[in-house]
């Protein structure tokens, strides 16, 4: 049998230039790492997009962002099989991280959650943040961020390149941003006045700062002490600049910070007495790689150590890091920046710089390889006497850490383990999923009953089966009896509304068994619920008696038309036994290879069981000749 097609993922992110760090760790990385693992990957924008393709796909990957759309995708991609994974990569709780808190991610967030098979997240304290929102049997895996080289940042570009090329963020001009304004005021009109009276009141009190400024306010300190560098240049004030040694080179790099969180660039105001204290016994110049000068210049800049600003770039950043004796990265300490990655650390560490930092969660798998919280004796420890012999070894003690856990390689094992990992989360509804899986008996005519009630009642007997019979409106007066001495609740068929096409009641279907070809009178009840099983992907298969009457002959129903194939058994049991076996690898992945039957040519002896079909008849075996596949 050929290989089935490979494991197909769908990425969906509003955001896909590989200029977005999250989505070049969350997205562009662990795609390039799953290619190693023959599992393919397809990109989206927007949830809306992915709804007419979910047929194609195994799983579904919300990176960070959850759209209108996105808990429709998610409620139908659990209908069709497919597994839900949401990366989620900052803290959305916070109160205040959303811009209109009418708005909050947060509801998205435990909406979306509910259909999840599992959450990922880059921080062991993420985790413990966004646990409170969802229900307590929902999954989460902690996946870090991919240590970040020149070449992974290449292959991303390269990557954006081809699936996605126009993704670059532009400017909107004037009267782009004009025509979003008034289709927003359109939406809601007391919102989009409310955002123009702040726009308004914004730009009153920056013209009236800078009045004040212009007309002889105390000009900053940053002017005598502090430059902005593209090529660098080195700029000493503070401690004695006597000395003719070269300094010791400290590094901060990454985003200004945010007005939701105390993380970013003013987070370096936690080691600015340690960095003076230090640099009146070590030259020292502290480097800053980000991208807001104001702030450095009316903060940083006060730091009484050399300093040097450089504009942000991912260039800027490797040429600083291959110069640099030890990076300093404090975090903030509220509820956003306790659950950031470990991704600057790492890719420090990398490079072959010692790290000093906050104790985070999610450094923690750091541990002897880098310096935690002291910012003063770890200055101390890398950039004293000692220096040469404790960067060397840190950094011996941080190649194995992020080979095992930071590597393309460790970052695609993880992710293809999880994508190939038994789908366990049903779509919301079930009390407890059935662990061997949904199959649907489907009672029409006398020729059914013969033929499905022995299957019934072996079904009924299997634990984790979730057994629906489904009875059509002439055959439920017969089958009364039946199922009461059964002690079963059949399904009753309307036929309106299967004839107008309502799936409902087969959309969690793993597999329908029928009497007779199912289709062979394509007007009939029967065979639109068979049409609709077949379309909606369940395995479908249609029973009739040989000919002979020695037993029955099995048919796999597809899309498309394939020849009846025989399948033999003694019992009942040993037909049901083959049909869990197709059924747990329909419900949990449908890509993988299906496995040989094994035990059919062995005797069954059962008094009590019916006979199917006599042994020596069988001329084909296995669910690839069966179906056809």
């Amino acid at each position: 049998m050929a290989d089935l097609r490979p494991t197909r993922v769908a990425w969906v992110s509003p955001q896909l230039s590989h200029l977005f760090a999250s989505t070049r760790y969350r997205c562009y990385y662990p795609v390039l790492a799953l290619c190693e693992f023959e599992i393919e990957s397809v990109f989206y924008g927007s949830s809306k997009e992915v709804i007419p393709h979910l047929k194609e796909l195994d799983a579904i990957v919300f990176v960070k962002h959850l759209d209108d759309d996105s808990l429709k995708l998610a409620g139908l991609a659990k209908d069709q099989g497919v597994k839900v994974l949401i990366d989620q990569c900052d803290n959305i709780v916070v109160a205040n991280y959303p811009m209109a808190p009418d708005f909050h991610p947060a509801l998205r967030f435990a909406a979306v959650g509910a259909f999840a098979d599992a959450i990922v997240v880059p921080s062991p304290g993420l985790v413990q943040a966004l646990k409170p929102l969802l229900r307590s049997d929902v999954r989460f895996v902690v996946i870090a961020d991919q240590v970040e080289t020149e070449a992974s940042f290449a292959a991303a570009a390269q990557l954006q390149e081809q699936i996605a090329p126009s993704v670059e963020r532009r400017p909107l001009g004037i009267l782009q941003r004009a025509l979003r304004f008034i289709r927003y005021m359109a939406h809601d009109p007391a919102d989009a006045m409310a955002i123009l009276k702040r726009k308004v009141s914004l730009i009153h009190r920056l013209v009236s700062m800078h009045a004040a400024t212009s007309s002889g306010a105390p000009a900053s300190r940053a002017g005598a002490n502090s430059q902005t560098s593209d090529g660098v240049k080195l700029v000493p004030t503070g401690g004695d600049s006597a000395r003719q040694v070269r300094p010791k080179s400290v590094l901060w790099f990454g985003n200004f910070g945010a007005p939701h969180s105390d993380f970013g660039m003013l987070a370096l105001m936690l080691a600015g007495r340690a960095l003076e204290a230090v640099c009146r016994d070590i030259p020292l110049e502290l480097t800053v790689i980000s991208n807001k000068k104001t702030l450095f210049d009316d903060a940083i800049a006060q730091i009484n150590v050399p300093k040097r600003y450089v504009n942000w770039s991912t260039d800027a950043v490797f040429d600083a890091l291959r110069g640099a004796d030890v990076c300093l990265l404090p975090f903030g300490i509220d509820a956003f920046s306790v659950t950031k990655s470990a991704n600057r650390a790492v890719l420090a560490l990398d490079h072959g710089v010692p790290v000093v930092t906050t104790r985070l969660p999610s450094m923690e798998p750091l541990e002897g390889a880098v310096a935690f919280d002291d910012w003063e004796a770890g200055l101390r420890r890398f950039l004293g006497p000692h220096g040469p012999t404790e960067r060397s070894a840190a950094i011996s003690a941080a190649r194995p850490i992020l080979a095992e856990t930071y590597s393309s390689k460790a970052i695609g094992k993880a992710w293809a383990a999880l994508i190939d990992a038994a789908t366990t989360r049903p779509r919301p509804g079930y009390v407890k999923a059935p662990s061997a899986g949904e199959i649907a008996v489907l009672l029409d005519t006398q020729e059914s009953f013969t033929l499905l009630l022995p299957m019934i009642d072996e079904l009924r007997h299997r634990s984790g089966v979730l057994l629906r019979v489904l009875v059509t409106p002439h055959a439920l007066a017969a089958s009364t009896r039946t199922m009461m001495e059964r002690g079963l609740i059949p399904y009753a068929l309307d036929a309106a509304i299967i004839l107008a096409g309502d799936d409902r009641i087969l959309r969690t279907i793993d597999c329908l068994l029928t009497a007779g070809d199912g289709r062979r009178d394509p007007d009939s009840l029967a065979a639109y619920v068979t049409n609709i099983a077949v379309t909606r992907n369940v395995k479908t298969f249609a029973l009739q008696p040989r000919e002979d009457g020695t037993g029955i002959t099995t048919q796999a129903l597809s899309s498309t038309s394939g020849a009846a194939t025989i399948f033999s058994a003694q019992t009942a049991s040993a037909f049901i036994d083959w049909l869990l076996d197709v059924s747990v690898q329909a419900s949990t992945s449908r890509q993988l290879r299906a496995k040989p039957i094994y035990g059919l040519s062995e005797e069954v002896s059962d008094a009590n069981e019916m006979p199917l079909a006599n042994q020596g008849q069988q001329t084909r075996t296995g669910f690839e000749k069966l179906t056809g596949e």
